[in-house]
């Protein structure tokens, strides 16, 4: 999977799951559209390989973005998922008899939305060679406050640990 495209009206709910995405995969190509009414063309613009759709939207509603989307030529390469705030069964079962792959629910905390990010892209694994340890985080951190020209040594003890 290269190519993801989540298509909500709320930013913040689209920049939650394109955060944890970007954390679970650095490689994956991630496009957000907050306007529903521009989802098919840049659907048609991107060819994702996965779509993220909310389904409460203004016109077009993530419902009427997959009828459009049901006999697409292009159909047949993306797996779409809803990510929705709605548990509602009925709106579930719409979707899904729309082509829908799957459903979910959209999460309440960072960690399920980081979470279900793992569970649809995948997550990075250290390259061969490279494994992670106390000290290769400690050593990075020390790098990145040595930009900031902030020495690790004025961090307390408990912020460390949250840290490594």
């Amino acid at each position: 999977m290269e190519n993801v495209l989540i298509v909500d009206d709320d930013p913040f709910d689209s920049g939650l799951i394109r955060t944890s995405i970007k954390n679970a995969r650095k490689d994956i190509k991630i496009s957000v559209v907050n306007d529903s009414s521009r989802a098919i063309e840049a659907y048609n613009g991107l060819a994702p390989d996965l779509l993220l759709l909310d389904i409460q939207m203004p016109s077009p509603s993530g419902i009427e973005i997959l009828t459009m989307l049901k006999n697409h030529p292009k159909r047949k390469s993306a797996r779409i998922i809803v990510l929705s705030g709605s548990t509602s069964a009925v709106d579930r079962n719409r979707a899904l008899s729309l082509g829908a792959d799957d459903y979910k629910v959209k999460p309440l905390s960072l960690t399920a939305y980081n979470e279900l990010a793992v569970e649809l892209v995948g997550k990075d694994t250290p390259s061969a060679g490279q494994v992670v340890t106390r000290q290769s985080v400690r050593k990075q951190i020390e790098q990145w406050m040595h930009h900031l020209d902030f020495p690790l040594g004025q961090l307390s003890r408990p912020c460390l640990v949250e840290l490594l």
